[in-house]
């Protein structure tokens, strides 16, 4: 708390006290006989006990007061006990959650794993899927892109001059039969195929029955483009209009014909044939190839995933609780220390304040009555008559002199500096002493909780 001196100097002027001294004394006022203040004694008065109002009311009493009182509850015994509680509470609800959110994708982990099982025990199947990543999915889909139009490109180079139609009708039929050797066969690899190895007869039958059309139709319309290219090559260097309108109907039967295939018509038929085993390939083993197996194994590994991932989240939230726990205490103990630290600042401030205000009463006073003298004298050297015998006395502002009486909320904190030393050291002992024991306490709390979700965990296989 500060006190500020009273400006003498400012006063006179601002009350006029030369002045008004000098009026009064004129009209012989205060009379001889008067016992009571003149009207500008009363306004010195006035000024002097105002001012004193004024600074009680603005020295931070009450805030010295309330920062004393904080700082004595964060001293107190026993101030990480609420935490410990708290942090209890939340670790025991967070722990059943985390139990919660595992006993239920435990139960689907548990039911597709199962499932799995009886897959592979029921197919009579030993090893594990050979599942693609999307990245090898990806690659499949860029061969048959790539091969879809390296032969789409090739076919339109070797029949462009050798039919009608130049090079757009040649790229119309080479798009044509590359997507039938290449995207069909594709298909035929992946759907078809699979089925071979299904433990269900009729499937079985089916995919044979595809493959008994698809494998004739694939190499009849190859045998036949390189045939009909041939025969239209011919047809067309030698401008013969009735052998180009038997070109498609001799094309029909491309195995009479071979024979006069040229090198370029071989080409056409070795291309479609070999890219359509490639897609067939492709599509067989662009995933895992037993009908069903790649479907139940994802299930499984994903179910198997996220178990996991929420077995490992369970580490991580209890762990990361325990860390938040520690800082909560660690500071809560800084926290401690400070306030530790502000009292004794503030126990400093009373005993200041207490002294301060003793000295600044008695220096109001000594203003007050060097205020009313200046009044008197001046009054005395310019009036006729007698001055008033309560002149010569000083007078009592009435101010409360002593320290203790006016703040008497503070007297307690106005220690000797030898007990505020010896109490700061031992709530300092304390703070520390209980910090310890609360971070212990927490941890082994920790530990027994992290101990239970193991065990918890090793029985959920």
């Amino acid at each position: 708390m500060n006190f500020k001196n009273f400006d003498v100097p400012s006063c006179i002027n601002q009350l006029q006290i030369n002045e008004k001294a000098k009026a009064d004394a004129s009209y012989g006022m205060p009379l001889s006989d008067a016992s009571a203040f003149s009207s500008t004694e009363i306004e010195i008065e006035h000024s002097i006990t105002s001012f004193f109002s004024d600074e009680i009311s603005n020295s931070s009493k009450d805030k010295l007061e309330e920062s004393l009182q904080n700082a004595a509850s964060l001293r107190q015994a026993d101030g990480h006990e609420g935490q410990i509680s708290s942090l209890r509470m939340s670790l025991v609800t967070l722990y059943a959650d985390c139990k919660e959110k595992l006993s239920s994708d435990y139960t689907i982990f548990r039911r597709d794993k199962d499932y799995l099982d009886f897959f592979r025990k029921d197919n009579n199947i030993v090893a594990k899927a050979n599942l693609k990543t999307n990245k090898q999915k990806t690659l499949s889909i860029l061969i048959v892109t790539l091969m879809f139009l390296f032969e789409v490109s090739v076919n339109t180079s070797l029949m462009s001059g050798a039919i009608s139609g130049g090079a757009f009708g040649a790229f119309a039929l080479a798009s044509v039969i590359a997507f039938i050797n290449i995207v069909s066969s594709f298909m035929i690899g992946r759907l078809v195929v699979p089925n071979l190895y299904h433990r269900q007869k009729s499937k079985v039958r089916n995919s044979w029955i595809g493959l008994a059309l698809y494998a004739p139709m694939i190499l009849y319309i190859n045998f036949a483009l390189g045939v009909f290219r041939t025969l239209s090559e011919k047809a067309t260097q030698t401008f013969n209009q009735e052998q180009l309108q038997r070109v498609a109907a001799e094309a029909a039967w491309p195995f009479d014909n071979l024979a006069e295939n040229t090198l370029d018509s071989n080409g056409l038929i070795i291309i479609g044939v070999l890219f359509a085993i490639i897609a067939v390939l492709d599509g067989l083993h662009f995933d895992e190839i037993f009908p069903g197996y790649a479907k139940v194994s994802r299930e499984a590994e994903a179910s198997e995933k996220i178990f996991s991932e929420l077995k490992r989240e369970g580490f991580v939230l209890l762990h990361s609780m325990q860390k938040s726990g520690n800082a909560q205490i660690t500071n809560f103990k800084d926290k401690r220390e400070d306030a530790n630290k502000t009292w004794a600042h503030n126990i400093d401030s009373v005993q200041s304040a207490f002294t301060d205000y003793e000295n600044w009463v008695k220096s109001l006073n000594t203003a007050g009555n060097s205020l009313l003298q200046q009044y008197r004298s001046t009054n005395k050297a310019f009036r006729s008559t007698d001055v008033p015998k309560y002149f010569k006395k000083s007078h009592d502002f009435g101010f409360e002199k002593l320290a203790s009486n006016r703040f008497r909320s503070l007297i307690s904190a106005n220690l000797a500096d030898s007990d505020k030393d010896a109490q700061f050291a031992a709530a300092n002992q304390v703070i520390i002493s209980e910090y310890n024991a609360a971070i212990t306490e927490l941890n082994e709390m920790y530990g027994e909780i992290i101990s239970s979700y193991e065990d918890y965990l090793a029985r959920l296989r």
